[in-house]
């Protein structure tokens, strides 16, 4: 077996900040990327990689430009290799050990439920790529025709001799491999292997393999890119990549089944219609709808009823925020938590909702009972576990560094209540998220709104999901400071605006998307 070797652990880590977004598929904390404008919206590309979705090399934005909807999973639940292995050769890192808590056996669950998940979700073509750990499994998918097409780079964990027979025997997907020069981990004696039992048109659902000269393990994601070889490499065996998953066939239509009979001909030849006697006693007299003639008919008026003016007031609000220029502060607000990161934490949060004043008033008086009649010693119960809501109450918690993570509501009115919470949150470390909205947070706390909710111990059976939402807040609200306090919102034209601008745009020659119209 091919395993993990120095190399696995060594390269470069590329600068850049990432575009797409994180969001929880299945409970699978996952990094998505989709593309610009339309987009086939059945297939997807999978990225499976050693050092996990924390390291910007593996952000999947390069195959979103390029028209293929990108999903990392994060397979190492928030313990990847350390990005500083990169950094700092001198680092003695036990590759051996952190393998044996992050096995094949262990990890492979995790890329299972996303792939389940994705299906629900309506998706039913599946590129994979793995670069180095990853290409185990997409081998061990590829094999039980679990995805359409396969791709690996400078493979690791591989047994040549086994697994590219196996692929031979049973499986269905088309598969590319970038391999390279000096790969201690997949050497030319493996290429062999794999030329030997797949090449030569053997291996009917398609083979192909790259071979960079020049290039290490790791340069299909962690090359030196001033090192042109490698830069030719990384960049041509992405080139590779992307045209072997384009070639993903569409879902196509079953044609409708033929019956291979045909109807005898008519005996006596074709039969003449019948001719339709129409009644006399019956005048037809179709209607005239001009102006003082028949009535006309029913239709909707709802664009010229006069509305009452709380609907007008709050309509021409909704407008006004979209055209007038939004402040940083205020527009961070609009960014709210995804829809299924969002499903989880409500989750979350209802189990720990407030004890009602029914439930309160029968503790204590339980408590009461127990000490009136002597048993005060024995062991009170603790005080249960639940979510903290008031403003003053949770902004204490947060400048104590007691809360473990904040929930704000979008539509908080006046905002100024809330305006310098995420901000606060910052400073202190304490992870935030922004969801929708105030009276969906009201419910969780018996209320009818909630500006604000805090989320302090758990029991330990859900230590693991709040840990994973903590995770997802960090890195799309704590971890981007400084792309929140730069992003500026609202400035939206309207639609006559906007198709005003597109036509002018048009007129001189020009591409403009509707989106790139109401911006300018």
């Amino acid at each position: 077996m091919s395993g993990l070797t120095v190399d696995c652990v060594s390269g470069v880590q590329h600068e850049g900040e990432a575009t797409g977004k994180f969001e929880i598929i299945n409970d699978i904390n996952t990094y998505i990327a989709l593309p610009q404008g339309e987009y086939v919206k059945d297939r997807a590309v999978i990225i499976v990689d050693v050092f996990g979705i924390q390291l910007n090399n593996n952000k999947a934005d390069g195959f979103a430009s390029n028209g293929l909807q990108t999903y990392v999973p994060d397979i190492f639940e928030g313990d990847p290799i350390p990005a500083n292995a990169l950094s700092d050769p001198t680092l003695k890192f036990d590759r051996e050990k952190w393998f044996a808590t992050h096995s094949m056996e262990i990890t492979r669950p995790i890329v299972d439920k996303l792939l389940e998940g994705l299906r629900e979700n309506g998706i039913t073509k599946f590129g994979v790529v793995g670069y180095c750990y990853g290409a185990r499994h997409t081998i061990d998918l590829a094999k039980k025709n679990l995805i359409s097409a396969a791709a690996i780079a400078h493979p690791s964990r591989l047994v040549p001799e086994k697994d590219f027979p196996d692929l031979l025997a049973e499986s269905n997907v088309p598969l590319l491999i970038n391999s390279c020069e000096f790969d201690g981990a997949f050497p030319e004696e493996a290429c062999k292997v794999a030329d030997q039992t797949l090449g030569g048109g053997k291996y009917k659902p398609g083979y192909k393999r790259a071979y960079w000269i020049g290039c290490t393990h790791g340069f299909a994601v962690r090359g030196d890119m001033t090192n042109p070889q490698i830069k030719a490499g990384k960049e041509g065996a992405f080139t590779n990549t992307v045209e072997w998953f384009s070639k993903i066939p569409r879902q196509k239509k079953m044609p409708k089944a033929k019956s291979g009979k045909k109807p005898a001909p008519a005996p006596f030849g074709a039969s003449k219609p019948a001719k339709v006697v129409k009644n006399p006693l019956f005048d037809a007299h179709p209607k005239n709808f001009g102006i003082g003639q028949d009535i006309q008919p029913k239709k909707d008026l709802t664009r010229f009823v006069k509305w009452p003016e709380y609907v007008r007031l709050q309509r021409q609000k909704v407008v006004l925020h979209q055209r007038l220029k939004v402040p940083p502060a205020i527009a961070q607000f609009s960014h709210t938590l995804d829809k299924n990161t969002a499903t989880q934490l409500f989750k979350l949060l209802n189990k720990y909702r407030p004890e009602t004043k029914q439930e309160k008033k029968a503790r204590l008086d339980a408590e009461a009972k127990a000490v009136a009649e002597g048993q005060e010693d024995t062991k009170k119960d603790k005080k249960p576990l639940f979510v903290k809501y008031g403003l003053n109450h949770c902004v204490a918690l947060i400048e104590s560094k007691k809360a473990n993570l904040v929930v704000i509501a979008h539509d908080v009115d006046p905002i100024e209540l809330v305006v310098f919470v995420p901000a606060l949150c910052r400073k202190m470390g304490v992870p935030y998220v922004i969801v929708k909205s105030k009276a969906r947070l009201g419910t969780v706390v018996h209320k009818k709104t909630a500006a604000i909710l805090t989320l302090q111990d758990v029991r330990s059976e859900d230590q693991k999901e709040l840990s994973t939402i903590v995770s997802a807040a960090k890195i799309n609200y704590n971890d981007k400071a400084d792309e929140i306090r730069r992003t500026w919102g609202g400035g939206l034209r309207g639609n006559k605006s906007t198709e005003k601008l597109r036509r002018r745009a048009k007129a001189a020659g020009q591409a403009m998307t509707k989106a790139a119209a109401q911006k300018l």
